[in-house]
């Protein structure tokens, strides 16, 4: 599996509202990632992808452990 990380080093994710049950998908640095799951109301996941996606050369895929590895493990991940 991989994530997709921008030119900045954000990564995107799938924000869901648990009240509207509406979603939307954008970059996050990887720390806002705890901060949106300390809502009641909100859930954040990073998005993962198979390596055949191909995307601009503006994002980069990057494989999921790697990543990880490179945060530190510091923030809680769902």
């Amino acid at each position: 599996m991989y994530v997709l990380l921008d030119d900045e080093g954000n990564v995107l994710i799938e924000e869901m509202d648990l009240v509207s049950g509406g979603s939307i998908d954008r970059f996050v640095k990887p720390e806002k990632i705890r901060v949106i799951n300390s809502y009641r109301n909100k859930d954040a996941r990073v998005k993962t992808f198979f390596p055949w996606y191909s995307f601009k050369n503006k994002y980069h895929l990057v494989k999921k452990s790697k990543w990880l590895r490179s945060i530190k493990g510091n923030i809680a991940l769902s």
